[in-house]
């Protein structure tokens, strides 16, 4: 596995190549994670497919051009998002691509599959979050009130601890998960990136019903991996799946919402497991 940079007008992004298969992956990792998550798939599939795995905004080594508080606030376009993965495919000699993501990440995957789904050769969501947005979520990044709050929150000692504990307490997040979020939010640097993210994205809301329209005329193939205990992710939402898109398969396993690790096979991403 090889880090590379891209410089872009959007950003400095960091990246991962691993896997050397004549087709193509781009790779969407969760919140705290980053572009080197996937490379678990490196020893099955990497003969089939080469993988690129960004460090995702605010994570990591990649860096906003204008990483000031106006920009975050005013948010990531998704037709902006659209053009940075056409620049980086143009100049990486890459006509079509999967698109693999998870959590967080299916909000990439799904808004280039909702913009330039004609580059697209299938799509993998795992942990799909964003067929049902949480409600405190869509609160504190979409609510001009909830988005100012979660500012002071992020900027103050203990403002964020007690909402993640919050969050836990009424279930919104599972142990797992908010575990997850309680690292991501132990210095003021982390704090700030926390808010960032989930306000940077704000705009990658996905219209489900609009967005089953356009990939059922392009029949993409879609998979999306669930886990059945998984209490942020919810394994019913596979419902929604089954009867809005027409090109989808569905896999159920016998996991939380931690699915992206050594466990995770070709069969179960290919939804045959």
């Amino acid at each position: 596995m090889t880090k590379y940079f891209y410089a872009h007008s959007l950003a400095k992004v960091c990246y991962y190549k691993f896997g050397s298969g004549p087709s193509t992956v781009l790779c969407f990792h969760g919140l705290g994670m980053h572009g080197k998550q996937f490379h678990c798939l490196a020893d099955e599939l990497g003969s089939e497919f080469t993988f690129y795995g960004f460090d995702l905004f605010f994570h990591k080594d990649t860096e906003l051009a204008d990483n000031s508080l106006e920009n975050i606030k005013y948010g990531l376009q998704p037709d902006l998002l659209a053009t940075f993965i056409k620049d980086f495919c143009d100049d990486h000699a890459i006509e079509k691509f999967s698109v693999m993501a998870y959590s967080m990440g299916t909000f990439y995957g799904a808004a280039l599959l909702d913009r330039i789904p004609q580059y697209i050769e299938r799509a993998f969501f795992i942990a799909p979050s964003f067929l049902k947005v949480k409600p405190i979520l869509s609160f504190l990044s979409n609510n001009r009130l909830g988005n100012l709050l979660f500012e002071k929150l992020a900027l103050s000692e203990n403002g964020l601890h007690n909402l993640v504990q919050f969050i836990k307490t009424i279930r919104v997040l599972d142990s797992e998960s908010a575990a997850v979020l309680w690292k991501e939010v132990a210095t003021p640097q982390l704090r700030f990136n926390m808010y960032a993210n989930l306000t940077y994205l704000r705009h990658l809301k996905i219209d489900v019903d609009a967005l089953s329209k356009k990939s059922n005329a392009l029949n993409v193939p879609l998979y999306f991996i669930f886990g059945k205990d998984d209490k942020t992710v919810s394994p019913n939402l596979s419902a929604k799946v089954i009867k809005n898109f027409a090109s989808a398969k569905v896999a159920i396993v016998d996991q939380g919402h931690d699915l992206v690790n050594k466990s995770l096979t070709r069969e179960m991403l290919f939804c045959e497991a």
